[in-house]
């Protein structure tokens, strides 16, 4: 197992989002640009933070780099992240 594996198994990752969701009624929440996610990763304070989703839809985090986050639901947003 590698070093990035080992932090993210260790990673707690905690989601908000901070403006208001357009959903289908009943549909899941999806992230749009502009929305913010805060990411807190343990005992990494300089990973941890609030990201805000940028205008192509993507979520620009120091580990992941470039992760595409809309068009999908926040379960999933959440697990790509973990």
């Amino acid at each position: 197992m590698t070093i990035t594996q080992k932090f993210l198994l260790a990673a707690a990752l905690l989601f908000g989002v901070s403006a208001a969701k357009a959903q289908s009624p009943g549909g899941p929440q999806t992230l749009n640009p502009g929305d913010q996610i805060r990411i807190v990763v343990w005992r990494n304070p300089e990973l941890s933070g609030d990201f805000t989703v940028a205008a192509n839809g993507t979520l620009n985090h120091p580990l992941y780099r470039e992760i595409q986050v809309t068009g999908i639901p926040l379960t999933a947003v959440e697990e790509r992240l973990r």
